[in-house]
This record gives C-alpha cells, sequence and structure tokens, in this order.
C-alpha cells in the first residue's frame, strides 16, 4: 500500500510541474544565437551562455518546469511565445522591453528557452 500510495503522489507532483520541451515550428539551435543577437543576456542568467549574467530580469534555467511565466500567467508554449514578443500586452507593468521579435524568432526562442536546464 504505500508504495503505491508513494507511486501516486510522484505521478500528481509530475502532473503539476509542466515540462515542454517541444514548441511546434520552433528550432532551438536557433533560439539560443537569437537570445544572443538579441541581447537577452544582458538582463537574464541564461544557462548555457557564459555571456549572459544579467541580474535584471529572473534567470531563465528550469523555465520549462515553472507553473507561471511572469508571476500570473500559466507556462504554455503559446503563452510564452506571446511574452516573448509582446510582453506589454501581457503585463502592462512589466519591464521587459518589446524588443519587436517576429513570430517565427518568438517561437525559436522559447523552443529554446524550454531546453534549460
Amino acid at each position: 500500500m504505500r508504495k503505491s500510495l508513494v507511486a501516486g503522489l510522484a505521478i500528481l507532483l509530475a502532473s503539476c510541474s509542466p515540462k515542454h520541451s517541444v514548441v511546434a515550428g520552433g528550432e532551438p539551435n536557433t533560439g539560443k544565437n537569437l537570445v544572443g543577437w538579441y541581447g537577452c543576456g544582458s538582463c537574464h542568467e541564461i544557462s548555457g551562455l557564459p555571456e549572459a549574467k544579467g541580474l535584471v530580469g529572473p534567470p531563465l534555467r528550469r523555465i520549462a518546469r515553472r507553473v507561471y511565466i511572469t508571476g500570473s500567467v500559466p507556462n504554455t508554449p503559446a503563452n510564452l511565445m506571446h511574452w516573448i514578443r509582446e510582453p506589454r500586452k501581457v503585463d502592462a507593468r512589466t519591464i521587459m522591453p518589446d524588443m519587436g521579435i517576429s513570430e517565427q524568432h518568438g517561437r525559436d526562442i522559447a523552443a529554446f528557452l524550454y531546453t534549460l536546464d
């Protein structure tokens, strides 16, 4: 009985913690390059990018496992792409700038971010 209770709790906890690994149409390798090109590391600490040591925004490690982005928006690929592309439309009070990121670039960046541990 105890083993089944532990197994049941593990399944429940795993289902409560999102783990996105694929963004349809997104290319993680391209997204990694775009994160550098857009200068995301000037505000964020980003795993795998030694030059990305920003302290303005939150660290982006393990973002795929977070339940929310921006503190209140459910972490889904669509929401993350919207946040990346138009942060002030998601949260008018954010200091994250609108960088004019295209839909495809947002898709690629989200795909890369979901690979981070």
